[in-house]
């Protein structure tokens, strides 16, 4: 194996609990040669005064609030690596996973981006929910299509060639989420992509993360959707697709309540394909709307043990 350089950008918005620990796994990596590039998004917990300790020995930014894309954008703008791998600041690297990225990417020359598998953590209870490959379908190879459809990359498992970001730029700083989606179609438009099927990240989840904020995940599969589908020729795919997105929409109105405007995406879903019926949630969320806001809440305080809450 050649000795490359990788740049590790670490986007950091009020992780200063985390943020250690994803250092600290990238300090801990078999493979050495790599800069660490920490954009702090104007947080105002103590990240700044965690992250002292590590002065000299990585290069930290703090910027104004701009969101995540900002942040990936401004780690690019000071990368020097000749790769490129995110780190998302709560997240934690196996041992080897850089090693094992870059040998891939030697040996699968026209692939210009790799990503792994991953374990997803319970941030609360630190307990394995299920590796990533259990709940999403991974694919590799020409895949713009695909993660059109729906993604399968998870931010903390890629590395990139410099050459890649050189050809499709920056992130789009429009989406307020999916942008890290929006960015991996970009490069399955013009490139292979790779999968190595071992977890090498912890994944932790948990409540307050943009993966539990459903309506903007739906916006912004929606904005994906609507930037890249006209590229695909196939109106009976985009019909269907636009149908799982309505749906996302739907079962976004019915957690927060609205159980009208979620029977009005329900509509619009089965509109482009009926079939979305027997997908998913769908059908199962559509009916549980006519309970009505107040029966599903009783129905998940009882779920949640807190019945005594309406007694």
């Amino acid at each position: 194996m050649k000795t490359y350089l990788v740049s590790v950008i670490i986007p950091s918005y009020n992780c200063g609990k985390y943020i250690k620990e994803a250092i600290e796994s990238v300090f801990s990596q078999t493979y050495k040669n790599f800069e660490i590039i920490v954009i702090d998004d104007d947080s105002t917990d103590d990240t700044e005064y965690s992250l002292k300790e590590y002065i000299g020995k990585i290069t930290y930014f703090k910027q104004p609030h701009r969101g995540a894309a900002s942040s990936r954008n401004e780690g690019l703008k000071r990368a020097k690596g000749d790769f490129i791998a995110f780190l998302d600041a709560d997240d934690v690297w196996e041992k080897e996973k850089l090693e094992k990225q870059i040998k891939y990417l030697e040996e699968h020359p026209e692939a210009g981006m790799v990503y792994t598998d991953l374990y997803r953590i319970d941030m609360r209870t630190n307990r394995l929910l299920s590796r990533w490959s259990e709940v999403f379908p991974v694919k590799e190879g020409f895949v713009f299509k695909d993660l059109i459809e729906k993604n399968f990359i998870q931010t903390s498992s890629t590395l990139m060639k410099k050459e890649v970001i050189e050809c499709i730029g920056f992130f789009d700083e429009t989406f307020k989420a999916y942008e890290d989606i929006d960015y991996w179609v970009r490069i399955a438009e013009k490139f292979k992509i790779g999968y190595i099927p071992e977890p090498l990240v912890k994944y932790r989840m948990f409540p307050g993360t943009l993966s539990q904020k459903p309506f903007w995940m739906a916006e912004g599969r929606l904005k994906v959707f609507e930037k890249h589908a006209h590229k695909i020729e196939d109106e009976r795919w985009k019909r269907k697709v636009l149908a799982d997105i309505y749906s996302d929409f739907m079962i976004a109105h019915y957690l927060f309540n609205d159980m009208k405007k979620a029977r009005e995406y329900f509509y619009k879903a089965i509109k482009e394909d009926i079939k979305v019926i027997f997908r998913g949630r769908t059908m199962e969320t559509f009916l549980k709307t006519f309970l009505g806001a107040k029966v599903v809440n009783f129905l998940r305080e009882i779920k949640r043990g807190k019945i005594s809450n309406f007694v």
